[in-house]
């Protein structure tokens, strides 16, 4: 929705996209040590990460000025936001983003991805990390029951239920 904007009327207002989620350097950006997705809106959240790195006179830059300018120049802004996180450690980053109310997140390494799966212990290839079920629902929650079969472990019942 927020891609058609002004390319929704007729005549068009403008081209489809929307500039500051088109934005290269919107969304996760490396820190010192790791990376981290820190999406700014207000002026008080702009000010908090800018002046964490002494950064703050980039907010009187006209392109940094207010929200309508940020969104006008999201490569100016999500660029110089790029920058300054790579200056100090995710963690540093993640404490100032919670304690100011600063919408953020860690990302993870794959290798961290990886180990946070819950184990679980296949009868014959024995222990393995398990794939939860990607979906939720509140009333119908899904569940990983059993290990996956081993190659034609169920061909029989198969062609049973099936009448072969």
């Amino acid at each position: 929705v927020e891609h058609a904007a002004g390319a929704t009327t007729i005549p068009p207002l403008g081209p489809a996209g929307y500039g500051r989620v088109l934005s290269r350097f919107r969304g996760p950006q490396p820190t010192s040590d790791g990376w981290v997705c820190i999406l700014p809106y207000t002026n008080r959240h702009w000010r908090t990460v800018l002046g964490h790195c002494g950064r703050l006179h980039l907010m009187e830059d006209p392109r940094m000025a207010s929200g309508k300018a940020r969104i006008a120049n999201p490569d100016f802004s999500y660029g110089s936001l790029a920058e300054v996180l790579k200056e100090r450690p995710t963690q540093e980053w993640m404490e100032l983003c919670e304690a100011n109310d600063v919408p953020a997140t860690r990302i993870g390494r794959l290798d961290d991805i990886v180990a946070a799966l819950p184990e679980a212990n296949h009868p014959l290839a024995g222990a393995y990390r398990e794939i939860p079920v990607p979906v939720r629902f509140s009333r119908t929650p899904g569940s990983v029951r059993r290990p996956a079969p081993l190659i034609g472990q169920h061909t029989e019942e198969i062609r049973a239920e099936v009448g072969d």
